[in-house]
């Protein structure tokens, strides 16, 4: 199963996200007029991970995930809860990457508050 149908069923079928985000969850790009806050996700990089012995079936991926709403406490409470979500997954294994946690940008296009996560994924095919 792809990472993006394994992310959108974790982060789906969560109560203490859809509490949050009703349905508002998207992989790549949010459409245009969706009811805030909302979950955007997308792949950035891809790397197999390889052994001396070959490529082995696990590949690190990293997923970042913003996330979007009206108000600045509203979007970083909803990253705070991506990430306690993404940590505890039983699906597959991800850390935050402390280098990019919780950066807080404007988007003018959308006039909307963000907070990107860059998350480093391992998964097993």
């Amino acid at each position: 199963m792809a990472l993006e149908i394994k992310m959108f069923t974790l982060l789906g079928g969560t109560t203490f996200i859809t509490d949050l985000i009703s349905s508002s969850l998207y992989a790549g790009l949010m459409p245009d007029k969706v009811a805030m806050p909302a979950i955007v996700y997308s792949r950035s990089v891809s790397e197999p991970v390889n052994y001396l012995s070959g490529r082995s079936s696990v590949e690190n991926v990293r997923m970042e995930v913003s996330c979007y709403a009206t108000a600045y406490k509203a979007s970083f409470e909803l990253s705070t809860v991506v990430h306690r979500i993404m940590h505890g997954s039983t699906t597959f294994k991800s850390i935050l990457l402390t280098n990019q946690m919780r950066i807080e940008v404007i988007n003018d296009r959308k006039n909307l508050f963000e907070t990107l996560q860059t998350f480093s994924v391992w998964d097993k095919d």
